[in-house]
């Protein structure tokens, strides 16, 4: 491709042999001088009529060679800014046009970089489901209760769980616990399958407070406060985006609220779906 400034460069070529030929036709400047005077005694040192026609030329040859130069200048100015203007909008418009056709590349055909970036746009998609609520159950019984999920500032969320579990005896004495879960947690990133769905696994921690009711010889109710550890996945269906379905792993300390029954808390399953508003 022909550089905008080779135009440039032949003119001042061109403008220079102009000059060089000027330069061999004239005499030097001091031997014209010296031959365009006549003599001091005769004269008075007074030009002639040729004296004067050759000072004209060389005037009218010194003006020719300034325009030259000042227009060689400014013909040199005007390329190159207008080969800076024209290459600019040009460096952007190829980086649009590389994002765009980077995004629209199947994954399993992509460079590592274009899967990044694939991946990045797609987390801030997945990123939408903001607010959830929803309900829970299992546990370290058989619990049933209520749930809510925020992913406030991924990959951050919080969530708290509220579960309700009966228990009884041999002897059909029977009494109940309440659990709260409130907790911290962390999502790793999504993983991706071949099917209308997308995987998120997260893991986290806080608190579980387990309040025990045993009316049985009138026993005072107890509370029960502990370390809860948690992971799982969250899936999400393409036909229905706001809704997840969660399976978590879920341990606290195990404990005897009261004498001759069984123990609370301890590891356990628990099964969620949570319908997201945001």
């Amino acid at each position: 491709m022909q550089h905008p400034l080779d135009g440039a460069r032949l003119k001042i070529l061109r403008a220079q042999e102009h000059l060089d030929a000027l330069q061999v036709d004239t005499p030097p400047l001091a031997a014209s001088r010296r031959s365009v005077w006549y003599n001091s005694a005769r004269t008075g040192f007074l030009p002639s009529s040729q004296s004067k026609g050759w000072i004209a030329g060389e005037e009218t040859r010194e003006a020719m060679r300034h325009t030259i130069c000042a227009s060689v200048c400014v013909l040199v100015v005007g390329v190159a800014s207008a080969t800076l203007r024209a290459q600019e909008p040009t460096s952007v418009n190829l980086q649009v046009a590389v994002e765009k056709a980077v995004l629209a590349m199947p994954a399993t055909d992509a460079p590592p970089e274009a899967s990044a970036l694939q991946r990045r746009r797609a987390a801030r998609r997945e990123g939408e489901h903001k607010l959830g609520v929803g309900v829970r159950i299992g546990g370290f019984g058989a619990g049933i209760g209520a749930s809510l999920r925020s992913w406030f500032q991924p990959p951050w969320g919080f969530q708290v769980g509220v579960s309700h579990y009966g228990n009884g005896d041999f002897f059909n004495v029977g009494y109940s616990s309440t659990q709260i879960t409130p907790a911290l947690l962390y999502e790793f990133a999504p993983i991706k399958v071949h099917a209308p769905l997308s995987l998120r696994p997260f893991a986290g921690g806080g608190l579980s407070i387990i309040t025990s009711s045993f009316p049985y010889l009138n026993n005072p109710d107890t509370t029960n406060t502990g370390a809860l550890i948690l992971g799982g996945v969250e899936i999400f269906f393409a036909k229905v985006p706001k809704l997840g379905v969660t399976g978590e792993l879920e341990f606290t300390p195990s404990t005897s609220p009261f004498a001759s029954v069984d123990s609370v808390g301890g590891p356990g399953f628990v099964a969620l779906g949570h319908w997201y508003f945001k």
